[in-house]
């Protein structure tokens, strides 16, 4: 078996040929009526080993078989006796061998290796055996056996439109049947011929899917499945009675769509599935609610308006008259077109659900139905049934469209929440004016998801590229989805505060104050001293996390703007003739770049671009006497006020670190 040896005995790996095999015909299985038993022997080549060491560790070429690790499936031979192991639970039919001991005093990769002779469990634990260096012996067929007994289910092949097959798990998930909105046809099809020659004007005013948008016809989407039969004695064809074939026994469940039980027997080698079999809405229903637009309303009026006018003028040709414009036609004629158009929006309505699958924009009900699609996916059972034995198998459905999910300015979500801070809003109304009671002048206010909103795309599809790290084969499908957050303003907040310039003068010449106050007063003029601040908030965010990809893998991007000013100013204002303001002003607009990493979140970096926090002056004169009107503002930042800061990197979630 090689020569890389431990206490005397080989090591095992994938190369080193060799098997895990019992040790004579102690694999006890049951016939598949379960009415009696025979032994068999049962053996498990290396080469077939399905757990192992990684590629970092090799003997002569071959990952190393440790304890605890799979030899199969499948093990060998063959036999008639598929009722499967009597001595273990499932009653398992050529399944794994894996080592119970290795050796110990070696350790690849943290577990013991196995070596020759050292024990195993054979056919899923129905029986014992040990790793041998012959190869296997020559195959037993059972004792007995009728010739439709020994008919046995070889292989199985269950294999999507575009040639993917099922993993070792038995099975295959492909993404469901739906139908493109601009099928008319389709789509009268499935609503049982109700829409008739209206379907196609109907469809005329559907958004059509873009040119390669992944939303494209899955009509004709197929599922083949092909099974191949011997007979367990000779190996050869099987001898069963004459046109004897593979038993498909077809149960689909699951989903939460409306979506019946359906179930199917049929008897042949190779059989398609297609059709409402793989419809992932299953029998849909289509109910009011979707209505034509108003342009289309229109449209359909003037179509059906000119269609009658140019029967009304053929009639009137052929009586001799002159042809007639649409102001002439009667009221009758206008009465029915009205009607025509309302029967076409009972036809939209009938097209709601079909619309929603083929559409991008969904409810978040629908998004969320697709987000978490693999919790609730339809399931067809295949049962492959020779005339002795069994084969089972799994096809999952997933949504076959790409949802879109948005949240704006004006969506109830958005809506409900500047209500909430509507509350705020009256409570500063209130504060207002008791400080404005309390000679101050105060103004503040907030205003929150100006511009933007948030997008959320999903995606299922079928994993191209497979990937260890993630659990994702290439007979799985896997969700890509895509989330956009962006605000040109989440929140901004102003606040404005100022001081009658009397308060102050009291404070250094007493007395003095009430002098000026009453100076002020005669002059009828305002002077407050105060400061006024601002600060906005403009993010962008965007996930994405790709099909195929871990959760680790998940691609971040980050935009976000802060903004913030600060005025300490001087006002003196006439009546409403005249206003004068001027003072300091400090202001800034930090911008967060990116996350890194985006993983894992104790080492997730939040980077600031370099940037500047600016200190100036900031004037502003206005007046309108008569015929005067002036209205001016001067802002100067000295270069040397400008204090700069370089790039740097704050990581706010490092205290969920385990690391000392």
């Amino acid at each position: 078996m090689g020569n890389a040896v431990n206490q005397d005995k080989g090591l095992t790996s994938t190369t080193t040929g060799g098997q895990a095999q019992t040790m004579g015909a102690t694999d006890v299985n049951f016939n598949p009526p379960k009415t009696s038993t025979a032994p068999f022997p049962n053996q498990a080549p290396n080469d077939t080993a399905t757990t192992h060491s990684t590629s970092k560790t090799q003997i002569q070429g071959g990952q190393v078989i440790r304890q605890g690790d799979k030899v199969g499936p499948p093990s060998n031979p063959a036999h008639p006796n598929t009722g499967g192991g009597a001595n273990a639970a499932g009653n398992p039919y050529r399944q794994d061998a894996v080592g119970q001991n290795g050796s110990p005093n070696m350790r690849v990769e943290g577990t013991p290796p196995t070596r020759l002779t050292d024990p195993t469990t054979q056919n899923n634990k129905n029986t014992n055996g040990q790793f041998t260096e012959s190869g296997p012996p020559k195959e037993t067929p059972g004792a007995g056996g009728t010739p439709k007994e020994a008919c046995h289910i070889l292989e199985v092949k269950i294999e999507c439109k575009h040639g993917r097959t099922q993993g070792p798990d038995k099975i295959l998930e492909v993404l469901g049947a739906s139908v493109s909105a601009n099928d008319a046809g389709a789509l009268n099809k499935l609503t049982g011929g109700k829409l008739g020659e209206t379907a196609d004007k109907v469809a005329e005013h559907v958004p059509k899917p873009e040119k390669g948008d992944e939303r494209a016809e899955r009509v004709d989407e197929e599922v083949t499945l092909t099974a191949k039969r011997i007979d367990a004695r000779t190996k050869g064809n099987p001898s069963c009675e004459p046109k004897t074939h593979t038993k498909w026994i077809l149960e689909r469940s699951g989903g939460i769509r409306s979506n019946p039980k359906r179930e199917e027997i049929v008897a042949q080698d190779t059989y398609k599935l297609k059709g409402d079999w793989l419809n992932y809405g299953g029998e849909l229903k289509y109910e009011g609610g979707l209505g034509l637009k108003k342009d289309a309303e229109k449209g359909l009026k003037k179509q059906f308006l000119d269609e009658m006018l140019a029967k009304k003028n053929a009639e009137r040709a052929a009586q001799g008259k002159k042809a007639i414009g649409l102001k002439k036609l009667g009221n009758s004629y206008r009465t029915a077109a009205n009607q025509a158009v309302e029967y076409e929006k009972w036809n939209a309505g009938n097209l709601n659900k079909a619309m929603e699958l083929a559409g991008k924009a969904v409810e978040l009900g629908t998004f969320l139905e697709i987000i978490f699609a693999r919790k609730f996916a339809p399931t067809i059972a295949v049962k492959a049934e020779a005339c002795s034995g069994a084969q089972d198998f799994k096809i999952r459905l997933f949504p076959p469209i790409k949802a879109e999910f948005q949240i704006t300015p004006f969506s109830p979500e958005i809506k409900a929440l500047k209500s909430a801070i509507a509350a705020l809003e009256k409570m500063l109304k209130v504060f207002k004016k008791l400080s404005s009671m309390a000679g101050l002048s105060v103004d503040a206010g907030v205003v929150l998801c100006e511009g933007g909103g948030v997008m959320m795309e999903a995606l299922w599809k079928e994993v191209k590229e497979e990937n260890e790290k993630a659990k994702l084969f290439k007979h799985n499908c896997d969700i890509e989805v895509e989330v956009s957050f962006g605000f040109e303003k989440l929140i901004g907040i102003s606040f404005k505060v100022g001081v009658p310039l009397v308060a102050f003068a009291n404070v250094f010449i007493p007395g003095a104050g009430s002098e000026l106050a009453a100076a002020l007063n005669w002059l009828g003029v305002e002077a407050t001293i105060g400061v006024d601040v601002e600060f906005g908030l403009a993010p962008l965010f965007k996930i994405i996390k790709e099909c195929g990809k871990a959760i680790d893998e998940v691609k971040w991007d980050i935009d976000l703007d802060l903004t913030f000013s600060v005025f300490f100013n001087i006002k003196i204002k006439w009546k409403d003739y005249v206003e004068v303001t001027g003072g300091v002003m400090v202001e800034g607009d930090p911008s967060i770049d990116k996350l890194e990493p985006a993983w894992p979140l104790p080492q997730v970096g939040m980077k600031f671009k370099d940037g500047d926090i600016k200190v100036g002056f900031k004037g502003m004169a206005k007046a309108d006497v008569l015929w005067w009107h002036v209205h001016q503002q001067v802002e100067y930042y000295p270069e040397s006020c400008q204090i700069r800061y370089p790039e740097f990197t704050v990581k706010p979630l490092s205290w969920m670190s385990s690391d000392k």
